[in-house]
């Protein structure tokens, strides 16, 4: 069966703020953005994960003012599965975002939050910096100073103004005056809860 998503060409310049012309030439970019970030899915309790990129082609149709979406077969039953927390919210909130970290941040912490968030209110959750390196495919050039203003603070920044979460952080631990681990606190950001991206039939019930 072939997924597919699709999303109104005003709708995607309302959500990256274009206006004029300039809109076709972001579009394109950011369609190709799409194609060159992978996901990874991993398995609870395991070390197995998939990488995949989660549209395996897009199509821009000028007549009809639609940008069209075709899901990629193995992240299909991820879909089924996750559709209830989080993946329909993927599209409308990535596509503002222009720093690969930004995404990454979003996504992983967007998922804490849905699994657990009290109530849908906010999640606190810690996490190594060694994990976050790895997890975010951090350089090992980059100093924790790099870090803090290159992916945190910049990836905080964003999310705030694009996204429909939001989210704190501090050092929770220090081992010989170097940086351990990291404290979030992760809370939904109201004031900018998209409208959901129309399904496919088969999906929306």
């Amino acid at each position: 069966i072939d997924q597919v998503y699709q999303v109104s060409v005003k709708q995607f310049t309302d959500l990256a703020s274009l206006q004029g012309k300039a809109y076709y030439d972001y579009l394109k970019e950011s369609c190709y953005e799409i194609m060159s970030k992978p996901i990874e899915i991993g398995k609870k309790g395991t070390k197995d994960f998939l990488i995949v990129n989660w549209a395996s082609s897009v199509k821009y149709k000028d007549n009809e003012g639609l940008i069209e979406f075709r899901i990629s077969p193995d992240i299909f039953p991820y879909i089924l599965n996750l559709k209830q927390n989080y993946l329909k919210y993927d599209l409308c909130n990535i596509l503002p975002l222009r720093s690969d970290y930004s995404i990454r941040l979003y996504e992983f912490l967007k998922d804490e939050l849905n699994k657990n968030g009290r109530y849908g209110r906010n999640a606190t959750a810690i996490f190594e910096l060694d994990f976050l390196r790895d997890r975010f495919q951090i350089p090992v050039s980059y100093k924790f100073k790099d870090i803090r203003v290159q992916i945190l603070n910049k990836a905080q920044e964003d999310l705030l103004k694009h996204t429909d979460i939001k989210f704190d952080w501090e050092v929770a631990s220090k081992i010989r005056k170097r940086v351990h681990s990291l404290k979030f606190k992760i809370y939904p950001n109201s004031k900018n809860i998209k409208e959901d991206i129309k399904l496919p039939s088969h999906l929306d019930n």
